[in-house]
């Protein structure tokens, strides 16, 4: 959808093809229901992941990262670090 407004003069997209095809929870999508854009990215991603393991590692390389806890003593002049995958 986005490609096709970025690379087109059109203005707006009618998604009513994309909603008839597109299933959440194999479930056709529901316009009348309102979704996060959270649960709806979640699902795209899920989507393709399971479609190649190249599609799979370029999810994790694109939004996979580190969680880092950075400690920082008032007392001692330190910075404790840790990381976790």
């Amino acid at each position: 959808m986005d490609n096709l407004l970025q690379e087109s003069e059109r203005k707006a997209y009618n998604p009513r093809s994309f909603c008839k095809v597109y299933q959440m929870d194999h479930q056709p999508l529901n316009t009348g229901e309102q979704k996060d854009m959270a649960e709806y990215f979640i699902d795209v991603v899920s989507k393709l992941e399971e479609m190649t393991p190249e599609l799979k590692q370029l999810v994790k390389t694109l939004f996979c990262g580190v969680t880092s806890n950075n400690v920082v003593s008032l007392v001692r002049n330190c910075v404790i670090l840790q990381l976790a995958n």
